[in-house]
């Protein structure tokens, strides 16, 4: 508060103060509601919670010299203003404090690679290339600062604290308090940084992994093509390998569930004997993969590439480039001019080598999954999967979306198998 203030307020109380010395009752009132209205103008000036203090010295300095009636009536008609302030402030000064300046993976230089790399899944290099793409650093190269939290609880935290929380709460299900004791921060700061990495990146590149179309242009479908016929001449008109992955979940429904229509038999697949959802996946020759909308566990494989509506661009492709472009599938799919897949037990259609074969080459969507949990532990923990509370369909796009990443970089075992490394495609070309 500027110090013209603090004398105004001084002179305004002792002027008021004056003729209340000598017990005037039919002043009392009309000076009390003068102070009133004076000191609240005074209060709408006060710029923090220090100057508000201010204003609690001048008002107890003022009323020491008068007598014990006048202190009472001036506490009793000024007490409701002054604490309702005194709330407003002292609510904004924890709001301050939940901030965070730095984390102690600030200094990137310091920390080895492998180090980094073990703890957030990507060397420092890449980690500044995700950072630059997401719009967390300056010009200067230092990082921008996010508000997160809920409305009216935000919290000020430097950009790349917030990408360390999603990596290393995506790579290990750790709990908030053990990243705040490794990061820095609270639990809830931690909390929050997840939440709102996890829909910002969705947001913002989460059409990059359902988008299909964009692998099915005539280029990227005769590229793969041409990967799987150096591989095995057999193969050559196969675009990739399609599978359903369920991924289980906590049992919805029950006392602790937050949506009264939602039946626990939605999510149960009797297959499986437990509650999940299925996504349908398609991991391309290249080694990147794209994935479906989120669909309840208890359909069928073939019921979820219907609903995916995949085999009908498939057919679009083929239609143009005169020939049928296949995937390899499992044993749940049934046969089509676009679907090979081996023989079960029963059947004899196309010869023993052949299905061999396709059996050998399916494996290998199977390790793209186990390769996803692998690095990406929090899809594995069933327990912090709650249907309707938790955001899973956004952290499943997303790690899906750095597993492509990580394929970008360091390949996986799709690529290594074919012998492929996509070395012409970079981090923008790919989140274009």
């Amino acid at each position: 508060m500027p110090r013209s203030a603090a004398v105004a307020v001084r002179t305004y109380l002792h002027t008021a103060a004056m003729p209340l010395q000598r017990r005037e009752p039919r002043a009392l009132q009309p000076r009390l509601r003068w102070l009133t209205a004076e000191i609240g103008c005074m209060l709408q000036a006060v710029r923090g919670y220090n100057d508000l203090l201010l204003v609690l010295n001048l008002l107890h300095h003022a009323t020491t010299n008068t007598n014990s009636h006048l202190r009472l009536q001036i506490l009793s008609t000024m007490g409701g203003l002054v604490w309702r302030q005194s709330l407003v402030w002292q609510t904004m000064l924890q709001r301050r404090r939940h901030s965070v300046t730095a984390c102690k993976f600030k200094n990137l230089n310091s920390c080895v690679d492998e180090e980094f790399r073990e703890m957030f899944r990507f060397r420092k290099r890449e980690f500044m290339m995700i950072m630059h793409h997401l719009n967390l650093l300056m010009p200067d190269g230092s990082p921008t600062t996010l508000r997160v939290g809920r409305p009216g609880h935000k919290a000020v935290v430097p950009g790349d604290y917030c990408l360390m929380v999603c990596l290393a709460r995506l790579s290990y299900p750790l709990r908030y308090v053990d990243l705040a004791k490794r990061l820095g921060g609270s639990r809830t700061i931690c909390c929050d940084a997840f939440l709102y990495m996890v829909r910002s990146i969705d947001e913002l590149f989460g059409h990059v992994v359902l988008d299909i179309d964009r692998w099915l242009e005539s280029d990227n479908v005769l590229d793969c093509c041409d990967i799987m016929a150096a591989a095995d001449h057999r193969l050559r008109h196969v675009l990739g390998f399609l599978d359903t992955t369920f991924q289980p979940c906590a049992r919805p429904g029950g006392d602790g569930c937050v949506f009264d229509n939602m039946d626990q038999s939605d999510l149960y697949s009797g297959y499986k004997k437990q509650h999940g959802i299925k996504w349908q996946v398609l991991v391309f020759a290249n080694g990147l993969s794209c994935t479906s909308r989120e669909n309840p566990g208890r359909h069928s494989d073939a019921h979820v590439l219907a609903e995916s509506n995949w085999l009908p661009l498939l057919q679009t492709v083929s239609d143009e480039l005169g020939f049928d472009v296949c995937v390899v599938c499992d044993g749940q799919y049934s046969r089509g001019p676009n679907i090979v897949r081996r023989d079960k037990r029963h059947e004899r259609d196309i010869p023993v080598e052949m299905s061999q074969l396709l059996n050998q080459w399916r494996i290998l969507v199977e390790n793209d999954f186990a390769a996803v949990h692998n690095n990406w532990q929090f899809l594995t923990h069933k327990q912090k999967i709650v249907v309707g509370t938790s955001p899973f369909a956004r952290i499943w796009r997303v790690s899906i979306l750095f597993h492509n990443l990580q394929t970008l970089s360091y390949g996986n075992q799709v690529t290594a198998r074919l012998g492929y490394h996509l070395h012409h495609m970079t981090y923008a070309t790919y989140l274009a």
